[in-house]
């Protein structure tokens, strides 16, 4: 039976995803409003949140990103329906946890991501990307949301603008961490 400090702790670790997500998804929203179609597609913020979550906070990470996806279908998307807002949601976050943790795994990189490199990075938010961009246009195609002409196109669309996001914010965490852990700034475990 986990205790108080391990129970708030895994609150955190899926409440901290959750809520970065959503704040993710307004500014990604707020950007793609204000700029023409065209330029819109380079940054989706929330993939990289999600690749972020669940590189730190693994299953609980996970967890986080799950409730987000699902909130974010069933809130503020009325296209989908109760069960596929379910499935959507559970698939894409199972299945980037998976990826994500078979890539450390096959990669050897250690539960504190220290021996996590720029290449390691630029792999894993291929892989990521690749991933999420045909699962979640698959799923869309099995539930009659995208047509079978517009499904390349979507699956494009959605690898460049996960992977610019899934690099970026990669990219920016390792810096981060490594400039936290020149000047003595650790987490305290």
């Amino acid at each position: 039976m986990p205790n108080i400090d391990q129970r708030s702790s895994w609150g955190l670790d899926i409440g901290l995803p959750f809520l970065l997500y959503l704040i993710a998804l307004g500014i990604s929203s707020l950007v793609s409003s204000a700029l023409s179609v065209e330029l819109s597609i380079v940054l989706y913020l929330p993939a990289g949140i999600k690749l972020l979550s669940i590189l730190i906070f693994q299953w609980r990470g996970a967890l986080g990103i799950f409730l987000a996806i699902l909130a974010r279908f069933t809130l503020f998307d009325d296209a989908y329906t109760l069960a596929e807002s379910i499935a959507m949601a559970s698939i894409n976050a199972g299945i980037s946890w998976l990826v994500i943790y078979s890539y450390l795994k096959a990669f050897k990189i250690s539960s504190n991501l220290d021996n996590l490199n720029f290449w390691h990075i630029v792999g894993l938010a291929a892989v990521c990307s690749i991933t999420h961009a045909l699962m979640f246009s698959w799923l869309q195609f099995a539930f009659g949301h995208l047509s079978q002409e517009q499904y390349w196109h979507k699956v494009f669309l959605l690898l460049v603008k996960n992977f610019s996001a899934n690099a970026l914010l990669v990219l920016l965490l390792t810096y981060a961490a490594r400039y936290w852990r020149v000047t003595g700034i650790t987490r305290q475990a």
